[in-house]
């Protein structure tokens, strides 16, 4: 009411110097809710409401509290510049009127055109600068994902351990390091020969049940009879041959040898019996197992299948 009462009393020029500050002021107040609100929206926090904290020390609910916090503050300033907007509609629409009375249509046109050209101007400014702003927010954006953890380096096991003096050669190692799910192909040319058989037996079943099977069944037999001949042709064929496997066997058993390996582990790992016992046993011993002696009974009762 104030301000109305002051442009009561303001004179003509004075309105025009007013009525352009106003839009100024209005224009400003639209800035400052865009920054807010584009702040809100990608969860960044402007300077104007930074605090110096270090963020490790603090609980994840201090830190959502503290987001909260902020966020009120932005809203409560979003909130402010309507306020303002409002008053300044007011106070515009008062001198609008006052100077539509007094001017005529043509000088009151050109004025307010020239407003608005100089008002959109330094707007365009502003929102050039508060869009770099907003991009320097984005980088600087605190964020669990923008922190490097140096996580400690772990060590893994080679796929081989060899706790014995032992020596393997360079074919053995390579067997051995395939752990103990690898099917070594030790091409036994007489199984492969007897499971083409089969396979031969079983195409023939399937092609009698089909119309006219003279050209499948050609077709077949040229493929099996390539394969039969490949078989007897090529016998060192695969990745390793007996003589490998027999002396692997060989050293395990001269040397009383144990292979084994951890139960979440895929490491082979070569001990001596002895050491293998002993480290069991210790194992058994440090963990406090307490042996128990079954009623025969009873065993006899649970192992019934």
């Amino acid at each position: 009411m104030d301000n109305l009462q002051t442009l009561r009393n303001a004179s003509l020029p004075k309105c025009v110097q007013l009525y352009e500050k106003l839009k100024m002021k209005r224009m400003f107040m639209t800035t400052i809710i865009y920054f807010n609100k584009r702040c809100l929206k990608e969860k960044l926090i402007p300077t104007y409401i930074k605090v110096k904290i270090n963020r490790s020390n603090l609980s994840l609910k201090s830190q959502n509290l503290m987001r909260m916090i902020r966020e009120n503050i932005m809203r409560e300033e979003i909130r402010r510049s309507y306020m303002i907007i409002n008053s300044v509609d007011i106070q515009l629409k008062y001198i609008f009127d006052k100077l539509k009375a007094e001017y005529p249509y043509w000088i009151l046109n050109q004025f307010l055109n020239n407003t608005y050209d100089k008002c959109s101007h330094i707007e365009k400014k502003k929102l050039k600068k508060l869009n770099m702003k907003i991009s320097g927010l984005r980088k600087n954006k605190v964020s669990p994902y923008n922190f490097h953890t140096q996580l400690d380096s772990h060590q893994f096991y080679e796929p081989l351990l060899n706790y014995t003096e032992v020596e393997f050669d360079n074919e053995e190692i390579n067997c051995l390091k395939l752990g103990y799910k690898y099917r070594p192909d030790l091409n036994n040319g007489n199984d492969k020969i007897r499971s083409l058989e089969r396979l031969a037996s079983e195409t023939d079943t399937i092609i009698q049940s089909v119309d006219n099977p003279g050209h499948i069944k050609s077709e077949c037999e040229r493929v099996i009879r390539n394969q039969f001949a490949f078989i007897k042709n090529n016998k060192n064929v695969g990745h390793f041959n007996k003589k490998i496997i027999v002396s692997i066997k060989d050293k395990i058993k001269k040397n009383n040898l144990v292979l084994t390996k951890a139960d979440k582990g895929n490491s082979v790992v070569i001990l001596t019996k002895d050491n293998y016992n002993k480290k069991v046993f210790k194992f058994i011993v440090d963990n406090n197992f307490n042996k128990v002696n079954p009623k025969l009974s009873t065993f006899i009762k649970i192992v019934k299948p």
